[in-house]
C-alpha cells in the first residue's frame, strides 16, 4: 500500500492511499452510534467533573487531575496489557492505528526519536510520567512550595503522551475492551480525559487527530468556554 510519511517530533503520520483502518472500522461510528457510545452508557455528568471549582486554583486543579488521569490510564491499560504484545501485529511499533506512528524520546536513555514496540513504549511512558508526578520540583506536595513557572508545559507534555495510550487501545485493542466487558469503564474514562484536555486546551489539535471523530461527537454545549492554560510565571 503506497504511503506518505510526515514526521513531526516523535510522531510519524502515515497518510495511506490504500485500504487500511483501525480494529473497529470508523464507518461503524455514525453520529447515532457515537451518541450511544458516549451518551447513554455514561452515567455521570462529565462536564461537572472537568470544570474547576470556584474556590480552586486552576493550576492546583490541573495538578491533582493530572495525577489522577495518570493512575486511571495505567489501570485501564493493565486490564488489556496481556493483549498488547510484540507478537501482536498492531503492536510491533507504537501507533494509533495504521496512520499514526510514535517514536520514544526522553532526552536521557533515548536521546533521539526511537522506534519501540507498543508495550515497550507504554512502559517507558508510564515510567516517565511517574517520575514527573513524583518530582517535588514539578508537583510539590508541600503547599508552601510554588508550582514551577513552566507548569503548563509540564502538564501538556504529560497529557499529550497519555493520549497516545488511549488512542492505541481504542484503535488497536477495542475488540479486547468489548470482549472483557470494559466498554462502560473505558468509554467513561476516555470521554472524561478528552473533555478535560479539550476544556483546558492541553493537547494540540494535530496530536488529537487519531481520535478527532470522537472529539467531534463530544462537541456539545458546555457550561463554560474552553480555558487555555495560563503560564504561572514567564
Amino acid at each position: 500500500m503506497p504511503v506518505t510519511a510526515v514526521k513531526t517530533r516523535t510522531v510519524k503520520i502515515v497518510k495511506a492511499t490504500g485500504p487500511g483502518g483501525p480494529a473497529l472500522p470508523l464507518e461503524e461510528f455514525t453520529p447515532e452510534v457515537l451518541l450511544d457510545f458516549f451518551g447513554d452508557r455514561i452515567s455521570v455528568d462529565l462536564l461537572d467533573c472537568v470544570v474547576v471549582p470556584p474556590d480552586e486554583d486552576l493550576n492546583e486543579w490541573l495538578a491533582v487531575n493530572t495525577h489522577e488521569f495518570y493512575e486511571i490510564s495505567k489501570t485501564i491499560y493493565t486490564a488489556i496489557e496481556d493483549a498488547c504484545t510484540e507478537a501482536c501485529e498492531t503492536c510491533r511499533e507504537m501507533n494509533a492505528g495504521p496512520n499514526f506512528k510514535y517514536r520514544w524520546q526522553d532526552g536521557k536513555t533515548y536521546k533521539k526519536p526511537t522506534v519501540v514496540s507498543a508495550p515497550q513504549y507504554i512502559s517507558l511512558l508510564y515510567q516517565w510520567v511517574s517520575a514527573q508526578v513524583m518530582d517535588e520540583s514539578l508537583f510539590p506536595t508541600d503547599s508552601r512550595n510554588p508550582l514551577p513557572k513552566d507548569f503548563p508545559k509540564v502538564v501538556k507534555n504529560i497529557f499529550r503522551r497519555l493520549f497516545r495510550v488511549y488512542a492505541h487501545i481504542f484503535l488497536c485493542h477495542y475488540n479486547v475492551v468489548v470482549e472483557r466487558d470494559l466498554i462502560t469503564v473505558f468509554n467513561t474514562c476516555l470521554a472524561h480525559f478528552l473533555l478535560f484536555a479539550k476544556t483546558y486546551q492541553l493537547i494540540d489539535p494535530p496530536e488529537l487527530e487519531p481520535l478527532a471523530f470522537i472529539l467531534r461527537s463530544l462537541d456539545t454545549p458546555s457550561r463554560g468556554a474552553e480555558r487555555p492554560l495560563a503560564s504561572t510565571g514567564e
